[in-house]
């Protein structure tokens, strides 16, 4: 077996580091390793060698990061979605149909209104203040997220569409049908606030 000089070692931590040159250009920490591996695997058999196992750790490396990514970013959608429609819904429901005029009423509408046009970010430091740091909530984006993105001023439009179904003519007609008043909110309020809790 041949010596391994000191030059094919410099060579085989220089095909390891290359893999930083990710931190600065993307795909750098394959491209680095590749290039490295390709100039000197003909030359010296432990750069081959090492070239390809840098490779094959970053390219590993890469696919699990990109999966997670995916399944992060699926999961947070879901969240979102459902924790949005459950608040949307319940939330345009109770303003429409239950809650009395009055100071809770009043401030909880003005609330709406206002954290409807909070940009984003505010909304990201919000689920970092209040759900991790006050209910000590798990440092999870799809759940801390989704619960963020729900909460994001979906509830003024549902209660507008709720509201729309809530007019005396639709109710007269609701109870001619004999509908009852929970199957009236059930088929109608509910369904027609759902939509546009979703964001656009």
């Amino acid at each position: 077996m041949n010596e391994v000089t000191q030059e094919q070692k410099t060579w085989g931590m220089i095909a390891h580091l290359s893999a930083l040159v990710g931190l600065i250009i993307p795909f750098g920490n394959i491209l680095g390793p590749l290039v490295v591996w390709l100039v000197k695997k003909d030359t010296m058999p432990f750069v081959d060698d090492q070239g390809k196992e840098a490779l094959n750790f970053n390219i590993t490396l890469a696919i699990v990061i990109a999966g997670l990514m995916i399944v992060g970013t699926v999961l947070l959608v879901i969240g979102s979605i459902v924790i949005a429609l459950v608040l949307g819904v319940l939330s345009a429901i109770y303003l429409s149909e239950y809650a009395t005029d009055g100071p809770f009423t009043r401030f909880l509408r003005l609330s709406i209104v206002n954290l409807a046009g909070v940009p984003s970010i505010v909304f990201g430091l919000l689920g970092l203040a209040v759900f991790i740091q006050v209910f000590g909530l798990p440092r999870s984006a799809p759940l801390v997220g989704g619960l963020v993105l729900g909460a994001h001023g979906r509830a003024t439009p549902a209660r507008r569409a709720a509201a729309e179904y809530h007019r005396p003519h639709r109710r007269a007609r609701a109870r001619y049908r004999r509908r009852s008043e929970a199957g009236f909110r059930r088929d109608r309020a509910g369904p027609a606030a759902a939509p546009c809790v979703l964001p656009e």
